[in-house]
């Protein structure tokens, strides 16, 4: 088997049983896209923002209190969420989608 081989292996199998059981995909990128994480969320309606936003600081060494995330959404427009509100848009508005592609964008990252 190909160096790297299993671990595509379980993660399409891990993706596979997340989406059958109405979760979704988040893939989290950072600094451009330099840092990437990917999360296989069971039940995206449980996830608060508080929760979202703690484990997005841990994840990405963020300490920053300026946070939120931007996405992209079905007519290609680039959407920033910062509030359980936004989340929740988010995640009716990208029922369709398996996978939900994330920025995270805090104020060191921010264009002057």
């Amino acid at each position: 088997m190909a160096p790297g081989a299993l671990d595509t292996a379980i993660r399409e199998e891990q993706r596979a049983r997340i989406l059958k059981s109405g979760g979704r995909v988040l893939k989290f990128t950072n600094n451009g896209g330099k840092l990437y994480f990917r999360y296989y969320f069971p039940h995206p309606e449980t996830l608060t923002w508080n929760k979202l936003v703690s484990g997005l600081r841990v994840l990405f060494s963020i300490a920053s209190t300026d946070l939120y995330i931007k996405y992209t959404d079905i007519d290609g427009s680039r959407i920033t969420v910062n509030d359980n509100n936004g989340l929740q848009i988010m995640f009716d508005e990208t029922k369709t989608s398996d996978v939900i592609r994330i920025e995270v964008v805090t104020e060191d990252s921010m264009e002057p």
